[in-house]
C-alpha cells in the first residue's frame, strides 16, 4: 500500500516550508544590504580552508596577507580559527568587529578583529546569487505545489524547488545563534540537499502524466532507486559529520549523487523528447535546457578545480543556477511548459513584479537615508518627504512600463490569438450568407484552439438540434433538445465542460448561442492537443465569440426570412395579379357568351 498525502495536506506541507524559507530569506536581507552599502564585505586578509579532523566550524588559515587584520592579531598560516558566529566567515562587514579564537601550538586565545574595507568578493557575489536563487525557487515551488498537487511529477518538482529555496535561504541568512543554533541551520541545509538532488530525478521520470514509457520507465525502475539510496546516504553521512563523526566516504557519495541527477534527468528528458511531437516536444526542449544547465552547474561544486584562490564551483553555480531558473520561469509563462491557467500566470507575474518594485523602491529609500544623513532633524524630515514623494510619483510610471514590457514578452502569443478571434467576430457582422459564416467560424475556432476541432449546431424548429458545420470527429448529426447536457446548457447559458454535463461524446466544451433566453444553437469544442485545459481567459473570449456569432446567425436567418417573405409576397402578388387577369378574362368570356346567347 502506497502512502500518499491528500492534496490539502500536501499544500499545507509546501506552504509551511515556504513560510520558513521566507522568514530565513527576509533574515538575510539586512546583512546583504549592509555589506553592499559598506562598499563590499569585510576582509581579514586571509584565505581559509576546512581544518582536517576538526569539529564543524573549525577553519585553517591557508594564506595570510602581511599587515592584514588577522596577521596583525597574531595569526599565522596553519593556525586554526573558530569564529564566535560561524556564519561570519562568509558575511563580514567592513568596520564591524568580529570575535574569534586563534589556536596556535596547542594554545588558544580569543581576539576581536576589525575587518578592513574590501571589495565585492566572490563570497558576497555568491551570497547574492544564492539569495536570488532562493527567491525564484520559492516562487516556482509554491506556484507548482499549490496549482498541481495531484500528480507525483509536480509534487516532486515543487518539493525540490521549495527545498532549494529553504536550504539556500537558511545558508544565506544571518539568524542570531541565540535564537537558532548554527548547527540547526546548517543541519537544515544538509537535509535539504538530498531532496534537491533526488526530487528533480523523480519529476523527470514521471513528466508529463506520471506514466513513463520506454527508456524513462527503465530509468524509473532501476536508476532512480540507486540514486535515491545515494541521496539518502548523503543525508545521513552529512548529519554524522555535523555531529563530529568523520565519514571519509561522504565526498564520493556526494560526487555520485551530483553526477546521477543530470544523468537521470537529461536521459529522461531526451527519451521524452524522442517519443513526443508538437507542443509537448517543445516543452521537453525547454526542460532539457533549463534543468541541464542547473544540474551541470551543481555538479561543478564537487570538483576540486580552482581559478587562482577561488573554487570554480563557487564561481559557476550561483549565476548558472539563477539563469536556469529564470529560463524555466520564462518557459512556464511564455511557452506554457506547465499550464497553470492564464489568469493565475498573469496574477503571479504582476504580484511578484509589484512586490519587487516596492522592495526596490524601499531599498533605494533606505539606502538614500543612510548615505545622505544630515545632522539637522528638519533636513532629515525634508529628505524623507522628498524621497516619499519621488517614490510615489515614479512607482506608477515604472510599474506601467514594466507591466507593458511583460505583456509584450510573455503574453504576446496569447494576445495574438485572442486578437485574431476578436477580429473575426468583428468582421463576421459583414458576412452576407449563413453558409460562409459557418465555414469561417469553424476555421477561426480551429486556429484559436490549435486544432481541437469544432462543431456548430443549430435548432431546426423541431425537437432536435442539427449539425450545421464541423471539424470535430465523430460529432453526431443531431442531438435531442431535451438531453441532459443541452438542458444544462440552456439553464446555465454559460460555457459547459464535459465533466459537468456531457453534451456529446468527444466534446470537451460546449458554448451556448442564445438570444433572449432561447437556445438557438451551440458550439462544441474537442479536447485541446496534448491535454491542455481551456484557460479562464480563453473561456471568456470563446463565450463572447459564441454569443456574438449566434446573434449574427440570428440576424442572417431573420434577413433570410425577410427575403423569403418578400419573395413569397411578390410571388403572391404576382399570383393575385394573374388571378385577377384570369378573372377579367373569364368575365370577358362570360360577357361574350351572354351576347352570343341573346343574339
Amino acid at each position: 500500500m502506497q502512502l500518499r498525502l491528500s492534496d490539502t495536506a500536501w499544500k499545507s506541507v509546501i506552504a509551511g516550508m515556504a513560510l520558513l524559507a521566507a522568514a530565513a530569506w527576509l533574515g538575510a536581507l539586512p546583512g546583504i544590504a549592509e555589506m553592499l552599502l559598506s562598499g563590499g564585505d569585510g576582509d581579514l586578509g586571509a584565505l581559509f580552508s576546512r581544518a582536517p579532523d576538526a569539529p564543524q566550524g573549525t577553519l585553517s588559515v591557508a594564506e595570510l596577507t602581511r599587515d592584514g587584520p588577522l596577521a596583525t592579531a597574531g595569526a599565522a598560516v596553519g593556525d586554526r580559527i573558530v569564529f564566535d558566529r560561524p556564519d561570519e566567515v562568509r558575511q563580514m562587514s567592513a568596520g564591524q568587529p568580529v570575535g574569534l579564537t586563534i589556536e596556535h601550538g596547542g594554545t588558544a586565545r580569543h581576539v576581536t578583529v576589525t575587518p578592513a574595507p574590501g571589495v565585492y568578493s566572490v563570497e558576497l557575489l555568491s551570497a547574492l546569487g544564492n539569495y536570488g536563487i532562493a527567491f525564484v525557487a520559492l516562487v516556482l515551488g509554491v506556484v507548482i505545489g499549490l496549482r498541481q498537487p495531484a500528480l507525483t511529477a509536480y509534487r516532486a518538482l515543487s518539493f525540490a524547488f521549495v527545498a532549494l529555496g529553504l536550504g539556500l535561504a537558511v545558508a544565506t541568512s544571518r539568524i542570531p545563534s541565540a535564537f537558532v543554533p548554527e548547527s540547526v541551520t546548517y543541519g537544515v541545509y544538509l537535509l535539504m540537499l538530498p531532496c534537491v538532488l533526488y526530487c528533480p530525478a523523480v519529476f523527470a521520470t514521471r513528466f508529463p502524466n506520471d506514466r513513463p514509457v520506454g527508456l524513462t520507465r527503465w530509468l524509473q525502475r532501476f536508476a532512480l532507486p540507486v540514486h535515491g539510496f545515494l541521496c539518502l546516504a548523503l543525508g545521513v553521512f552529512s548529519l554524522l559529520q555535523l555531529a563530529g563523526v568523520p565519514v571519509p566516504a561522504v565526498h564520493w557519495v556526494t560526487l555520485l549523487a551530483l553526477i546521477g541527477r543530470p544523468v537521470i534527468v537529461l536521459g529522461a528528458f531526451a527519451a521524452g523528447w524522442a517519443h513526443s511531437t508538437g507542443e509537448l516536444r517543445g516543452r521537453f526542449k525547454w526542460l532539457t535546457v533549463s534543468f541541464g544547465l542547473w544540474t551541470l552547474c551543481a555538479a561543478t561544486t564537487s570538483l576540486p578545480w580552482q581559478l587562482g584562490p577561488w573554487v570554480i564551483g563557487v564561481l559557476v553555480y550561483p549565476p548558472g543556477t539563477l539563469i536556469a531558473l529564470v529560463l524555466l520561469t520564462y518557459a512556464v509563462l511564455r511557452h506554457r511548459v506547465f499550464d497553470f491557467g492564464f489568469a493565475v500566470n498573469r496574477a503571479a507575474v504582476y504580484t511578484v513584479t509589484t512586490a519587487l518594485l516596492l522592495v526596490s523602491f524601499g531599498l533605494l529609500e533606505w539606502a538614500a537615508e543612510h548615505v545622505l544623513h544630515f545632522e539637522s532633524r528638519q533636513q532629515n524630515m525634508l529628505l524623507d518627504a522628498g524621497l516619499a514623494l519621488g517614490v510615489f510619483l515614479a512607482s506608477h510610471r515604472v510599474r506601467d512600463l514594466v507591466e507593458h514590457w511583460i505583456e509584450q514578452v510573455l503574453f504576446h502569443q496569447w494576445h495574438a490569438r485572442e486578437a485574431a478571434l476578436r477580429q473575426f467576430v468583428r468582421r463576421a457582422a459583414h458576412v452576407k450568407t449563413e453558409a460562409a459564416l459557418l465555414d469561417s467560424l469553424v476555421v477561426a475556432l480551429d486556429r484559436f484552439t490549435g486544432g481541437a476541432g469544432a462543431a456548430v449546431y443549430a435548432a431546426d424548429g423541431e425537437a432536435a438540434l442539427r449539425l450545421a458545420r464541423g471539424s470535430l470527429p465523430a460529432a453526431p448529426p443531431a442531438l435531442d433538445q431535451d438531453s441532459p447536457g443541452i438542458v444544462a446548457l440552456r439553464e446555465g447559458n454559460a460555457p459547459l465542460f464535459a465533466q459537468d454535463a456531457p453534451v456529446a461524446s468527444g466534446a470537451e466544451l460546449a458554448l451556448p448561442m442564445s438570444h433572449r433566453g432561447e437556445l438557438g444553437g451551440f458550439i462544441l469544442l474537442g479536447p485541446k492537443p496534448h491535454g491542455d485545459a481551456y484557460r479562464p481567459d480563453e473561456l471568456e473570449v470563446l463565450a463572447f465569440a459564441a454569443h456574438q456569432i449566434g446573434l449574427d446567425l440570428n440576424v442572417l436567418r431573420v434577413e433570410a426570412l425577410k427575403v423569403q417573405c418578400e419573395t413569397q409576397r411578390q410571388e403572391l402578388a404576382a399570383q393575385h395579379a394573374e388571378n385577377r387577369a384570369l378573372q377579367r378574362a373569364f368575365e370577358a368570356l362570360g360577357a361574350i357568351g351572354a351576347r352570343e346567347a341573346s343574339e
